[in-house]
């Protein structure tokens, strides 16, 4: 079985406090990858010992992302830092005009959803429940689960 893992909010804490102080980031910048450095691990064993790792963070923060996993002890299959790109022509004939039309054809969603068939995953973990959606409209043939910090 092919599991897949969003990173922020899942494998990385997500406060409520950390939404705030990312907003007044500079993208591009020292503070960015500082931010992402700073941030606490989602303490559950069973998230420890991964499958793929698939991120909207955008490539820049590669290195930042594999040092904080090496760090946090946290094994992984591969990390894929997928940002907010445009979907493939392939995709949006998979998933159909309607959906690739909209905003999600440029979203979070939709790039992990090409990376997601491309790796042709069985499972994805995703904590965000607006990309949960999209993912299940993008991806029918994967289970996602939407992961919900207790």
């Amino acid at each position: 079985m092919r599991i897949g893992y969003d990173l922020d909010g899942v494998l990385a804490l997500w406060t409520p406090q950390d939404k705030q102080d990312f907003r007044g980031i500079k993208r591009k910048s020292d503070g960015e990858r500082q931010f992402y450095a700073n941030l606490l691990p989602n303490k559950s064993p069973i998230l420890k010992d991964c499958g793929v790792i698939i991120t909207s963070r955008p490539q820049r923060l590669y290195k930042t992302t594999i040092k904080w996993l090496k760090e946090h002890k946290i094994k992984h299959k591969g990390l894929y830092c997928v940002g907010n790109a445009k979907l493939s022509d392939s995709l949006k004939n998979r998933i159909g005009d309607k959906f690739a039309e909209t905003e999600w054809g440029f979203s979070q969603a939709g790039c992990k959803a090409h990376k997601i068939h491309q790796l042709k995953l069985n499972v994805f973990v995703e904590d965000r429940g607006d990309v949960v959606v999209a993912l299940t409209l993008m991806c029918p043939e994967v289970n996602i689960v939407h992961y919900k910090e207790e």
